[in-house]
């Protein structure tokens, strides 16, 4: 009986011992050797994804530039993909189901209407995410899981201001802005309407739109002003029929718009009438740095296209990522997050991305004007 109970006793202790040896192996293999899975979030799909998919092309070049290199740690970083539908519901959803496929780390979102509701979520659920272009100043100097690879859209407002003043002889300018997307407008808006205050000018007229059904009487509205020029805070597409409808009423005239604007949608849903339209880009499209002049030499050969400021960006954000993975030795959101803020300075595709100490960068904007049918930049703001 002595003997038999040894045995069992033996057996039992050999049975925890592979035990832990199995879980010792399964862990060495999830640290060292498993892919790193890097969410992306952006909206897909509809008239208004051109941001999104742009994002998400820059997005997967600098994944595929990492692997080539050997990875982080030895480990290839896979890209699960989602749509957000840029709806705030959808994205917090989405934001889940990466979580539980083990995202620590989402590159997104990016636009601002979403903005507030993801990052709860994010804060909530232990996610970290990187934004190429959420820029509401409503998230600065904030404490949160949240880091992002664009200035604040305080910025914007002045620099579009400054645009005005500088560029044109306009005095007088009536604000069109895109409700559906009010945290990210307010901010310029407000920041906008001090400068031109400040320097004299004034805002003669405020509407906001919900739908482009509501094009027409907006348009009456701003020639019943008498604006000589309008800041139109609106989406690429948006803001090109917006254009459209403007030449179909007779009214011409000068158009000044943000960072959200300037994609190729703008452009062929504006057709001619986006000529002449000025908008405003932390990106400078013609930058010569190597670096950039091989994403934008990859990037057109296997898109078709030029990158956009969003597939620009959302290469960035990726970069900041790795970086940050490879310095904290996990993806773990916590550890990634300190790394980022320890680091604060990251080299990205037109220089260096400087964060303070909340995750936020600091930059200027580049002023362009559409000639052409192309986006021909006129000088840094």
């Amino acid at each position: 009986m002595v003997v038999k109970k040894r045995n069992l006793k033996k057996w039992l202790l050999f049975c925890i011992g592979s035990l832990l040896a199995i879980i010792g192996m399964l862990f060495i293999y999830h640290l060292y050797f498993s892919s790193i899975k890097l969410g992306f979030s952006a909206g897909l799909s509809g008239l208004k994804s051109e941001l999104g998919i742009s994002g998400r092309n820059g997005a997967q070049l600098a994944v595929e530039e990492i692997n080539r290199n050997g990875g982080i740690r030895g480990r290839k970083v896979e890209l699960l993909v989602m749509d957000d539908k840029n709806n705030a519901e959808t994205a917090c959803v989405v934001d889940q189901k990466l979580a539980k496929q083990g995202v620590n780390i989402i590159i997104g979102h990016m636009v601002s209407s979403v903005a507030v509701d993801t990052v709860k979520n994010a804060n909530e659920n232990k996610i970290l995410l990187i934004s190429p272009t959420i820029a509401t100043d409503e998230l600065s100097h904030i404490d949160d899981n949240f880091i992002r690879v664009i200035a604040s859209n305080k910025v914007q407002g002045y620099s579009l201001a400054k645009a005005v003043l500088r560029e044109t002889t306009v005095r007088s300018i009536a604000i069109v802005y895109d409700e559906n997307n009010a945290s990210f407008a307010r901010i310029i808006k407000e920041n906008f309407e001090v400068q031109m205050k400040d320097s004299g000018a004034s805002v003669v007229a405020t509407a906001s739109f919900k739908n482009r059904s509501d094009f027409k009487n907006i348009i009456s509205e701003v020639r019943e002003s008498k604006a000589e020029g309008i800041l139109l805070i609106a989406s690429a597409i948006d803001a090109g029929m917006f254009c459209q409808q403007s030449r179909k009423q007779n009214l011409r005239l000068p158009v000044f718009s943000p960072m959200w604007t300037m994609t190729n949608d703008f452009i062929q849903a504006g057709g001619a009438d986006a000529e002449g339209a000025y908008l405003i880009s932390q990106v400078d499209l013609e930058n010569e740095e190597a670096t950039y002049v091989e994403f934008q030499k990859e990037y057109q050969e296997r898109y078709g296209e030029s990158p956009s400021f969003s597939s620009v960006l959302s290469y960035d954000a990726v970069r900041v990522a790795a970086v940050a993975i490879q310095e904290a030795g996990t993806d773990s959101s916590d550890q990634v997050k300190d790394a980022i803020l320890r680091v604060g300075e990251f080299s990205g595709l037109q220089g260096h991305i400087k964060l303070d100490g909340f995750g936020d960068v600091k930059n200027s904007y580049y002023l362009y004007r559409v000639q052409d049918g192309v986006f021909k930049k006129v000088g840094r703001l």
